[in-house]
């Protein structure tokens, strides 16, 4: 949860700043103020403290509600934008698509709206006949309605590429009516190893597969292991992912972890075609590991190179076992870097002196294979290799090898439970269903070629959807514009607020790449004077500059004017 908490406040104060500088909204200070000491004390170490499982279950609340709640002024502070972006066309329903990252991206978009006639609810004879998505050019843009639900007016969840979408801005598109809807092409190339059987019933199990302009991806039948390969590239970028159980004797949750050196590989019960559209195509693998019933759907995309995952594990106080993801690669001398706070590191740079050194921590061992990403990790070379971008932190590095720690089923926590005459511990992971996402992107050059923290960031923080209602009050925006832009190719906005005292605006940036890069802002359509202040937001010296020179890995922190 602290995860999707923290996105959610990071961009609800982006968006809050730019209504109180657009004179939309006043900023809601003392509610982002409650919601970040929550989403804080959230993450207090002391799990298992004598607040027992209450005292757990509220911090888990403060997380969520830093969700509900930052949700909420989010969506308040989108809505007051795209209640006034213009409508050029007549009978339409307009999406607006935020972006709420610092460079322009082309993304996956899942919106939900509403359809409604104009005098009655019902009246959506011409939507009923067809419809078309265009952006304000009158492009068409393919889409696929993923379900509907009817009974006087109409709801539909459609999925979307939208492309090119301005730096922490927004781009419009158009549900519009069609006399017909067109058959449409598909996004991937099937073949079924059961097309084999009436041909040649006694022959060994082989394998499926699902093509599209970039990736080849092969399931082996038996195993349901997972190749995929680059079109592009000419080559294997994994082999034979698959999830599997790790089995231990029975360890505590904080750091003994003893191995009994089996790997439990999964069985695979049933692979099946869930969906192929002209926007996506979905398999999905079912099965069980240890025991433990997991399903993971396999997303290729038409007009987007990336592979995405999904991981589906229904826990019930299962075994003994860490279940992971593993993502096995052939590449010779592979450099393994992955994204921290504010940059990034080599897998092989360790701090000098480090490690663990009480008896209730991990083993020596298990330290140097263990790391905690932020958003993504790559493994590559200067000439190709590909990101891993996860909504979950931790990994294990092994030649040749990432793991990608999903559940781990424990005997013991450090606190002891007496119920009766039983002695036991508290039973960890409690039940329930646990959902892992990866997204899988590969590419030509290395790691800062390919943007590899763009793939994992875009991933953590999609493109937000916002379907207008009011057709009524006055359209003042164009349908599509950056509201904050930094330029550097290297430069990543971390945070945009309103400074806690005085109204002006507080940018804060920083350098990813390790390379020096001349900074500009441009603020609500203006080039911007900016002067910089330190972390507390004082001014430093200097006054005011139209840009500033930026160092490998330096964060920078700007006054803006509130523009009001």
């Amino acid at each position: 949860l602290v995860i999707p908490a923290t996105n959610t406040l990071l961009t609800a104060e982006k968006f809050a700043a730019i209504n109180y500088a657009l004179g939309y909204s006043e900023y809601p200070q003392r509610e982002f103020d409650f919601l970040w000491r929550k989403l804080i004390e959230s993450m207090d170490h002391n799990h298992d403290g004598q607040g027992g499982l209450p005292g757990d279950e509220r911090k888990r609340s403060y997380a969520e509600m830093a969700i509900l709640q930052g949700g909420e002024i989010l969506r308040d502070r989108l809505r007051n934008i795209a209640e006034r972006v213009e409508i050029p066309f007549g009978r339409c329903f307009p999406i607006v698509v935020f972006n709420p990252l610092s460079w322009q991206r082309s993304d996956v978009v899942k919106a939900h709206l509403t359809l409604y006639g104009e005098v009655s609810p019902r009246d959506l004879d011409d939507y009923r006949k067809g419809m078309r998505l265009m952006d304000e050019k009158d492009s068409p843009i393919p889409f696929h309605v993923e379900q509907y639900s009817e009974n006087i007016s109409r709801a539909l969840d459609i999925t979307f590429i939208a492309r090119d979408v301005p730096s922490l801005g927004y781009k419009t598109y158009y549900l519009r009516p069609a006399g017909t809807t067109e058959s449409t092409p598909v996004t991937a190339q099937l073949t079924f190893d059961s097309e084999q059987d009436h041909r040649d019933p006694r022959r060994p199990s082989g394998a499926d597969t699902m093509d599209n302009a970039f990736y080849r991806v092969t399931i082996d039948k038996p195993t349901g292991r997972v190749t995929v390969f680059d079109k592009a590239l000419g080559r294997d970028i994994v082999k034979n992912m698959e999830m599997v159980g790790v089995e231990e004797r029975g360890g505590n949750y904080i750091g003994i972890e003893p191995l009994s050196g089996r790997t439990i590989p999964g069985m695979i019960d049933r692979i099946a075609l869930e969906e192929n559209n002209l926007v996506r195509a979905v398999m999905r693998l079912s099965g069980q590991v240890a025991g433990v019933p997991v399903t993971q759907r396999l997303i290729l995309y038409r007009d987007a190179k990336r592979l995405d995952m999904e991981n589906s594990i229904e826990w019930n106080h299962g075994p003994q076992v860490r279940i992971q993801q593993l993502f096995p690669y052939e590449i010779p001398n592979a450099e393994v870097r992955y994204g921290l706070p504010f940059g990034s590191n080599a897998a092989d740079r360790l701090m000098a002196n480090t490690g663990p050194y009480q008896v209730d921590e991990i083993s020596q061992e298990s330290w140097l294979k263990a790391r905690h990403i932020q958003n993504w990790i790559h493994a590559g070379t200067p000439q190709y290799g590909f990101t891993i971008a996860s909504d979950h932190q931790l990994m294990k590095l092994d030649d040749g090898l990432i793991r990608a720690e999903m559940v781990r089923g424990v005997k013991y926590t450090s606190v002891k439970v007496v119920r009766e005459d039983q002695v036991g511990s508290m039973d960890y992971p409690p039940p329930g269903t646990y959902v892992c996402r990866y997204s899988l992107v590969s590419g030509a050059g290395d790691w800062k070629a390919v943007k590899a923290y763009r793939t994992g960031m875009s991933f953590n923080q999609p493109l937000i959807p916002v379907s207008v209602v009011d057709y009524v009050s006055r359209k003042v925006l164009p349908p599509s514009q950056s509201l904050l832009s930094v330029d550097g190719d290297n430069l990543v906005v971390s945070s945009l607020k309103k400074l806690d005292y005085g109204p002006g605006i507080a940018l804060r940036f920083f350098e990813y790449e390790g390379s020096p890069a001349n900074a500009t802002v441009r603020f609500l359509g203006k080039g911007q004077v900016v002067r910089e202040v330190n972390m507390l937001e004082e001014d430093l010296p200097g006054g005011e500059q139209s840009g500033l020179a930026v160092r490998p890995y330096e964060i920078r922190t700007v006054r803006l004017p509130a523009g009001r």
